[in-house]
Formats: structure tokens, C-alpha cells, sequence
């Protein structure tokens, strides 16, 4: 039984990170910092391009349709290079939500969009009154 990453695995850790290094620098993620967006077009426009934001997004709705070890290869790379980018919540959570128990027709509005990187979301989680 193997216990460490695919070749492909490392592959597209190697290759995010590289774009990182490239792309958002350190000096780089200080400046958006600085801005009070805490977001960059550009650095997500990028990312588009590499392929993340279809990560979670089946093939049929025009992503990649990978598994949640590829999000943590992915978030692992993301975090190391401190990318300022909506990664969690809008590439990860909201796809698998939506493939998991969004209807037909929602999955078919949005997973295209998120997988295109046209769309991005927050997540929130509430509690019940009188839960501890």
C-alpha cells in the first residue's frame, strides 16, 4: 500500500508552486495586504488559468472532478506560498455542496461558473438555538 503522494500529485503541487513563486512573491502578497483587499485579480485570474479553480467541479460541468487530496495538495501549496486568494469556501466547499446535494439545475448554473472562475463564495456555518 503506497502512503505518499502520485506522481500527478506532486506534479501539480510542483506546478502551483512554481506559478506562486512566480506569481505572488512575498513582497507580493504584502502589498495586496496592505491594499485592505486581501484579494488579487490578477493572482486569481491565474490561477483560472492553471486549472484550481475546476478542482472540485466534475468533469461534466467543465472542471477537473479531482478528490480532496488534490484540494489539500492544492491548499497545502496555497498556504505555503500565503496566497491572498478564496480558495476554501469557493473552490471546495461550495462545489462539493453543491454536488452533493444541490439540485440539477443549480449544479448546472453554477459549477460551470466556479470551475471557470466566474463565480466565488463565501461559506458560513450557524448554530441552532439552544444547541452547546
Amino acid at each position: 500500500m503506497e502512503f505518499g503522494l502520485s506522481d500527478e500529485q506532486k506534479m501539480l503541487a510542483e506546478s502551483l508552486g512554481g506559478f506562486l513563486k512566480s506569481r505572488a512573491s512575498l513582497d507580493t502578497v504584502r502589498k495586496i495586504a496592505a491594499a485592505g483587499t486581501g484579494f488579487d485579480d490578477g493572482l486569481w485570474k491565474g490561477l483560472v488559468e492553471q486549472g484550481i479553480a475546476g478542482l472540485m467541479a466534475g468533469e461534466q460541468h467543465g472542471g477537473l472532478g479531482l478528490t480532496m487530496l488534490e484540494a489539500a495538495v492544492v491548499a497545502e501549496t496555497l498556504g505555503y506560498g500565503a496566497a491572498p486568494v478564496a480558495f476554501a469556501g469557493s473552490l471546495v466547499m461550495a462545489p462539493l455542496a453543491l454536488r452533493l446535494s444541490g439540485s440539477a439545475a443549480q449544479q448546472d448554473t453554477w459549477l460551470p461558473r466556479i470551475a471557470a472562475g466566474e463565480a466565488r463564495f463565501g461559506v458560513a456555518f450557524a448554530g441552532w438555538a439552544g444547541q452547546t
